[in-house]
């Protein structure tokens, strides 16, 4: 009786999982709450990352912390290590065939690499664009940090005034 009358008026019948009428597939229910643990649905049911929690630091000895923080994963710190490294080859290779052009695309590779490391193993929104020119020399200490062994001591300085 109440489907009945919902294609009368146009209304769907309240449920938590709804019929999409046209494709014939099933909806997951919104989230109702502030969760930022992960992916989630938006109110048009689109998926939504979860925010970096990055503010509008004063410094970049502020932002510090919070990149490393939107940085925890191992994984997403080694792909834009090697973004970084490998942006920095093909822009030389580029310049030295004199293609200036061509070295533009370096920035599109490496930028691209780091960002899908973020939507893959953060699930997190890049720095780059709430901070661009914090997150590009964010970038630049992690690359320095790696290559000269450093960076494993810098994560676990962070950690420890995190906890405390």
């Amino acid at each position: 009786m109440a489907a009945a009358a919902s294609r009368v008026t146009g209304e769907r019948a309240p449920s938590d999982a709804r019929q999409n009428e046209n494709a014939g597939e099933t909806r997951r229910p919104r989230s109702s709450g502030t969760d930022t643990s992960g992916p989630r649905q938006n109110s048009t049911g689109a998926w939504r990352l979860k925010e970096t929690g990055i503010t509008a630091p004063a410094s970049f000895e502020e932002f510090w912390p919070q990149y490393l923080e939107a940085h925890s994963s191992g994984k997403t710190r080694w792909l834009h290590v090697f973004g970084t490294l490998l942006g920095f080859g093909i822009a030389a290779v580029c310049l030295g065939f004199g293609r200036p052009l061509w070295a533009l695309s370096a920035v599109g590779i490496a930028y691209g690499i780091a960002w899908i490391s973020h939507l893959v193993f953060e699930k997190n929104m890049p720095a780059t664009f709430s901070n661009p020119w914090w997150s590009l020399r964010g970038d630049m200490r992690m690359v320095q940090l790696a290559l000269t062994g450093g960076l494993k001591s810098e994560i676990a300085r962070f950690q420890a005034n995190k906890s405390a």
